[in-house]
């Protein structure tokens, strides 16, 4: 009797061993493999706007004559008059990026509005003239453009250090004069106003705010080289024979640095 309750014991362990070996087990799903996110690219074309300041850094405007204005009125005329300023700059700019790797070498042109004037005037003693003199000089700069490349390098994908240089041009006014304070009304003017073309060369730092949006700072320091402005003189000294072929000039360099900041779409 024992050994028969002994074998329906064992059959029924084993039974139940091949039932629960049937179950179905309740394991966790696997965990879905992680979303990589594609690293930032700055290959593409851009569009923008920037704003900032100009500096200028032209130094004075010479101011000289023919021997013969020198010699009817030496000391009354200045060798130079201040004509450095600054003034707001503004503009756009477009241009392309190509990256390899951690380096990305690019073009950008931009046109900027410029506003840059100055002014400056010195009035000299009683010459053997009988009057006094003005002389006058102003420089300004109405806009400025640059075409330059650029190569930068990525410390990370998002962030971009720079340098650039290359073309630069700009409308640059300048005018000069020497005018009597009274009889004779003798006056000497000239101006000249002309695209002027140069170079440019400075650097900077781009960040990707998103995949379309960049924010950059930079430094530029242009140079667009000298002018020189002949002042004539009017229908008074054209009619007093001693001062004919008398005239008068000023020379002037326009140059200067630009710290700006730009926002860029990219596309």
């Amino acid at each position: 009797m024992k050994s028969i309750f002994g074998l329906a014991t064992f059959a029924a362990f084993i039974s139940g061993s091949a039932f629960a070996a049937d179950l179905p087990t309740h394991k966790e799903p696997p965990a879905p493999p992680p979303i990589m996110t594609p690293a930032f690219s700055w290959t593409g074309f851009y569009v923008g706007v920037n704003a900032g300041y100009a500096f200028s850094q032209s130094g004075d405007t010479q101011t000289t004559g023919t021997p013969a204005f020198l010699g009817f009125a030496p000391n009354f005329t200045p060798n130079s008059l201040p004509t450095n300023s600054g003034g707001f700059i503004g503009g756009g700019q477009i241009g392309y990026n190509y990256q390899m790797g951690a380096i990305v070498a690019g073009v950008e042109t931009d046109i900027d509005f410029v506003g840059q004037r100055n002014s400056s005037s010195f009035t000299g003693a009683v010459t053997p003239l009988g009057t006094s003199l003005t002389t006058s000089a102003t420089r300004d700069l109405d806009f400025l453009g640059t075409l330059r490349g650029r190569i930068g390098v990525t410390p990370f994908d998002r962030m971009m250090l720079f340098a650039t240089g290359g073309l630069a041009y700009g409308g640059v006014n300048t005018s000069g004069s020497v005018v009597a304070n009274a009889a004779p009304a003798l006056a000497w003017n000239g101006s000249n106003n002309q695209t002027r073309a140069g170079w440019t060369v400075g650097g900077g730092a781009e960040y990707a705010i998103t995949n379309n949006i960049t924010l950059k700072g930079e430094y530029l320091f242009y140079d667009l080289g000298e002018t020189s402005v002949t002042a004539l003189g009017n229908a008074a000294v054209q009619g007093t024979p001693a001062l004919n072929g008398v005239y008068y000039t000023s020379q002037a360099r326009t140059e200067g640095s630009i710290l700006r900041a730009g926002l860029n779409y990219k596309f």
